[in-house]
């Protein structure tokens, strides 16, 4: 194989690689990305990896920024292949052109994953490399119904009890001070952990009885919004 630096390696039968088709199968890549996972998807299920709604709102900016770049370049990169005849490196730039803008219009028309659920998926999959929660459900489900009772929050209209330091279990110490008991419609006990991040909002886990349902998501914009994760598990995120 020979190297030329204009036009790439060379490979068996005088046969040149165009650097510009290599970028153009990654970029294509990428973009079949969006098309499945949305624009953001990638971008939201790291934030919730790294715990973060703050994250996920300035990541999310770059992201469109990004995008709205690289659909220009590819733009003008299909311009020029189709000037200099490379019909393979046009097609493959005018699939990147399409492809963007097929993820865009998914993403805004709904089909495509909502990014809280995808927060809320490498949200979960932190939590599980922290602690049980199977444990944590187990531990839900032994409690007294009677103990979930004591206060009513303003945030949080069931009646509950905030758990101090000291009465949580091992497996809930290192997580979140925000820890609060409270009873599913049902009546039966559940747990919901909460993290606060200000203006970018809060969000965390209910976790309680397997045959808990997940209630439905509020109507409004800061209304709390609820993805049940597994059986007796759900994510839930309020905006400020």
């Amino acid at each position: 194989m020979t190297v030329d630096t204009e036009r790439g390696p060379r490979i068996s039968g005088g046969r040149w690689i165009d650097r510009h088709h290599g970028k153009a199968w990654l970029l294509g890549l990428a973009v079949l990305s969006g098309v499945i996972l949305g624009p953001l998807g990638l971008v939201y299920w790291i934030a919730g990896f790294l715990m973060s709604a703050a994250l996920a709102l300035l990541l999310s900016c770059v992201a469109f920024v990004a995008w709205a770049v690289l659909l220009m370049a590819a733009c003008v990169r299909f311009v020029r292949s189709l000037r200099a005849r490379r019909k393979t490196a046009a097609g493959l730039w005018l699939a990147v052109v399409v492809g963007i803008v097929i993820a865009h219009v998914l993403f805004w028309t709904g089909k495509t994953p909502y990014g809280h659920g995808l927060f809320a998926r490498g949200f979960i999959t932190q939590l599980e490399l922290w602690t049980d929660i199977d444990a944590l459900q187990a531990w839900a489900m032994s409690l007294d119904p009677n103990d979930c009772m004591e206060d009513r929050n303003h945030d949080t209209p069931r009646p509950g009890r905030y758990l101090s330091k000291e009465e949580q279990p091992k497996v809930l110490r290192y997580l979140t001070d925000n820890v609060r008991l409270e009873l599913d419609a049902k009546g039966r006990p559940c747990v919901r952990l909460s993290w606060d991040q200000s203006k970018a909002g809060t969000f965390g886990l209910v976790i309680g009885d397997p045959k808990m349902e997940t209630p439905v998501s509020g109507p409004g914009m800061y209304d709390e919004q609820r993805r049940e994760l597994r059986p007796g598990v759900y994510f839930w995120y309020r905006e400020s």
